[in-house]
């Protein structure tokens, strides 16, 4: 454990999943529909389960934001589990509105990514911590970034927008 506690008061501060989404300004479909249509496989959850039972229940803490499609994409994830899972609860937090919280949590101790996911124990003391996206999906980019040069997603991104412009010079 990292010796990171988050103290009940501020626990209690967050939002369920369900009440997160319902409070988001913009892109409720984009969680809903992440959500509802993840399938966790049946090996994962028992596993998951078993882990959960033996650590005595686990409280999880995600600070997210509605704008980020990593957060849209990852945060249903996390509440699949929690849903699914008796022994385990969920609190999501804007990253934005708990910056004393989202302080606590830094990539790599230096920048702001979300989601951030932290797992908990009933004590609320740090168990884990997962950041931003899969470590393959970063693997992947690095990957990408390094065989296609240090710029090359940059240049794409140029290349698209000159295409945009073209084709809507053609329309």
């Amino acid at each position: 454990m990292s010796g990171r506690n988050i103290e009940p008061k501020l626990y209690s501060r967050g939002q369920t999943f369900k009440e997160y989404v319902l409070s988001l300004p913009e892109e409720r479909d984009a969680f809903e529909r992440n959500y509802r249509a993840l399938k966790l496989k049946a090996h994962d959850l028992e596993a998951i389960r078993k882990e959960v039972k033996r650590l005595g229940g686990v409280k999880a803490v995600a600070l997210s934001e509605w704008w980020c499609g990593d957060c849209q994409r990852w945060l249903p994830v996390l509440a699949r589990i929690a849903a699914d899972v008796p022994e385990m609860e969920l609190r999501v937090f804007s990253a934005e509105a708990t910056p004393e919280l989202m302080d606590r949590y830094l990539k790599e101790g230096k920048y702001r990514a979300v989601p951030v996911f932290v797992l908990l124990d009933v004590a609320l003391r740090e168990i884990g911590c997962w950041f931003e996206r899969p470590a393959a999906a970063d693997a992947t980019l690095r990957d990408l970034r390094e065989h296609m040069g240090r710029d090359f997603l940059e240049q794409e991104t140029v290349r698209e927008l000159r295409e945009l412009l073209h084709q809507a010079r053609s329309q």
